[in-house]
């Protein structure tokens, strides 16, 4: 009650806010003759995960928990949330976790953190449902240089697709992606129960996860802004999703979401001239084949994830410029000519960087990168 008097509060400070109370995560349960599910059913935990994930496909204020306490009697009738007092003779007892629901929020809670702050200054252009098919997805906004995206049918289950997708901009037109796989749970009717008629502590016999989903993504050709070798990036797990042929696959898991930024990346064999702008993201190895040369423009930026390792080994030719930031374990190795323009390189403690000593060489040595 409270929280929702600071909703109503927080309206009418702006008349351009909207507040909307949406029970994700809540179910009240009734004794009767059976015992049912009055008003709300409480969602099994994947389903209750993409309601949680859902606010953030249209670029929320804020995301919050307003009930996470209520009370049950001790034959567990009442109210099922996340943190719930149990009533006995007449008296509360001591708070009762509802792992449903507490788990829910808390396996779901870094995800809401991370992708909310990210997304926050960002500006939202539209949303829709992706489906198995093309023809059934929402037109995608112009400024994102996606042309298609669509779900992998799959056989044997009741449905698939139901991927709900928040389009976004930076100040820089990077675009990225806020997906949700809406597809969570599939209910197995037996014994003559329908869904309200199940009570919590049967839901693993009678609710089933779904399994994951494939998300095909086929982008633009020649992006404006990005080389022949970009990706798609999740902040959450840093896990790069490499653009092959033009598409991209994407597995969700059932209830999950991620969010991805569009980025540009390098090939695992970097053969020739390859010149480095903007940002870019390495995630995996990445080594320079004889007399390749790599050179990073002033206005680059370099990150290596963590297990990241960039090698140029011996007649090779590297030079360094912008800024590269190395995360975890990632490792700089160079053993080929290295020069170095004004390069700022951040590095944490686990990150490794060895770059071969160079001796002084003669004008058309360097010119033609040759010992």
């Amino acid at each position: 009650r409270v929280k929702l008097t600071l909703g109503v509060r927080y309206c009418e400070e702006d008349s351009e806010r909207k507040f909307y109370p949406i029970v994700q995560a809540f179910g009240r349960w009734a004794k009767g003759n059976p015992d049912y599910w009055i008003k709300w059913i409480l969602p099994p935990y994947a389903t209750q995960k993409a309601l949680l994930y859902l606010p953030l496909v249209y670029q929320p204020d804020g995301v919050l928990h307003y009930r996470v306490q209520s009370f049950q009697a001790e034959d567990g009738s009442g109210d099922y949330v996340g943190i719930a007092a149990r009533m006995k003779n007449g008296k509360y007892m001591p708070p009762v976790p509802d792992m449903h629901t507490m788990d829910a929020i808390k396996h779901s809670n870094p995800k809401v953190h991370l992708y909310g702050s990210i997304l926050k200054d960002k500006e939202w252009l539209d949303a829709g449902t992706i489906m198995t098919e093309q023809n059934k997805t929402k037109a995608i906004p112009k400024s994102i240089p996606i042309k298609a995206m669509y779900v992998k049918d799959q056989a044997g289950v009741p449905y698939s697709g139901y991927i709900q997708c928040g389009y976004y901009v930076d100040e820089d037109k990077t675009p990225y992606l806020m997906l949700v796989n809406r597809r969570g749970d599939y209910f197995k009717a037996g014994d003559g129960l329908n869904e309200d008629l199940v009570p919590p502590e049967e839901y693993d016999r009678y609710y089933t996860q779904a399994d994951p989903q494939m998300l095909n993504i086929t982008l633009d050709r020649n992006i404006k802004g990005y080389t022949e070798h970009i990706g798609l990036l999740d902040p959450f797990d840093n896990m790069l999703y490499h653009i092959q042929d033009g598409i991209c696959s994407i597995e969700i898991p059932a209830g999950e979401a991620k969010l991805l930024k569009l980025v540009n990346t390098l090939p695992a064999k970097v053969e020739g001239l390859l010149t480095v702008k903007g940002e870019t993201v390495v995630a995996d190895d990445v080594s320079l084949q004889k007399y390749a040369k790599l050179k990073m423009s002033k206005d680059a930026t370099v990150t290596l994830l963590p297990g990241a390792r960039l090698i140029a080994p011996e007649n090779t030719y590297v030079v360094l410029a912008g800024n590269m930031d190395l995360q975890g374990d990632s490792e700089l190795v160079i053993l080929g000519n290295l020069k170095e323009k004004n390069v700022s390189i951040k590095q944490d403690d686990e990150a490794r960087v060895l770059k071969q000593p160079q001796a002084k060489k003669s004008f058309l040595k360097r010119l033609l990168c040759i010992d």
